[in-house]
């Protein structure tokens, strides 16, 4: 069934390339401006340089003392406080670019780690305030309140991970029916964390980079591209209510997402909470991107994606409380 599926949706795609090229040719430029103007500025310098840090072990070598300082039972691994802090600051995917390459390296275990990237793995705040705050919403909107509606959930599932993850022996745990605790402890294969050793830094290390970081922007390159095509063949649908064509095309791809709802005429209300809860889900474009970046970790899509759920249905519950403060 998911074959026919997947070559349903494939047959779709390629005859609507054919029948409508400008479409198609104009979609594609829009996600590639995308692309080169906004994603690889911001992400390829850090992505090289992230690459050089954890491969030449000064990372490890840092955080390795700060173990020390962490409770032995508070469930948490020093080393994430580096994709944890970076991927907030900098924006997605560059959270989960750097849960991949601490695994990889062995500097973390498995432990947690879809529970993590989905914490991780947001759009940076200067996405939010710049171009959601001031270019698309255009001050409408206090930027405190935007913050606290996107990051809110993610920030508060992170300071109760902890407890939740002692809950083992918990009424939810047992009967298996609480799909957030399935997330949190679903056993992976673990990764024996490599010791502490010294750093050490070569032309090789920061060659590899290099070419590490220009083949993740090429890969996120490719995903825009192909949700951006999705996103312009379904906006060409004749009678579609302009809250669900905005509600499906954030669903697809956040950018064109928030921009077709500020264009759809729906009132701030509605606008608010539908901008809020596809920047927290972060989109199917962010979805594939993510899982082609964790490909060689313990990575659980459906993990991943009952977290981002919970994440945006209340991301839209706290900006609907928010904006009635105005």
């Amino acid at each position: 069934m998911r074959k026919i599926i997947v070559f349903i949706v494939l047959t779709i795609f390629i005859v609507y390339c054919v029948c409508f090229p400008r479409q198609m040719a104009a979609s594609c430029a829009s996600g590639l401006a995308l692309w080169y103007q906004n994603v690889v500025p911001t992400l390829l310098p850090f992505s090289i340089l992230s690459y050089i840090i954890i491969h030449s072990n000064l990372y490890h070598a840092l955080f390795s003392k700060i173990c020390g300082i962490l409770p032995s039972k508070a469930g948490f691994e020093a080393e994430l406080l580096y994709p944890l802090f970076f991927g907030f600051l900098f924006g997605f995917p560059i959270g989960a670019k750097l849960m991949a390459d601490l695994y990889e390296t062995g500097h973390i275990t498995g432990k947690g780690i879809s529970f993590y990237t989905g914490v991780c793995n947001q759009f940076g705040p200067a996405f939010v305030i710049n171009y959601i705050g001031f270019i698309q919403l255009q001050g409408l909107v206090p930027i405190p309140y935007l913050l606290l509606s996107i990051y809110g959930p993610s920030i508060a599932l992170l300071i109760l991970f902890p407890v939740m993850a002692q809950l083992k022996n918990g009424l939810f745990y047992r009967t298996g029916k609480n799909p957030l605790l399935q997330t949190l402890n679903r056993k992976v294969p673990e990764q024996q964390k490599k010791p502490a050793s010294r750093s050490y830094l070569n032309f090789k290390i920061i060659d590899t980079g290099i070419i590490n970081g220009f083949e993740t922007m090429l890969r996120i390159a490719g995903y825009i591209v192909l949700f951006s095509i999705l996103s312009g063949a379904l906006n060409q649908l004749p009678g579609q209510h302009a809250c669900f064509s905005s509600l499906v095309t954030g669903l697809l791809e956040v950018t064109t997402g928030v921009n077709k709802t500020i264009s759809s005429g729906l009132s701030l209300e509605v606008m608010f909470c539908m901008i809020c809860g596809t920047v927290s889900f972060g989109g199917f474009c962010g979805l594939f991107q993510t899982k082609a970046i964790m490909k060689n970790c313990p990575f659980h899509i459906s993990s991943y994606i009952v977290l981002k759920l919970c994440c945006a249905m209340v991301s839209a519950c706290i900006a609907y409380v928010c904006i009635w403060q105005l």
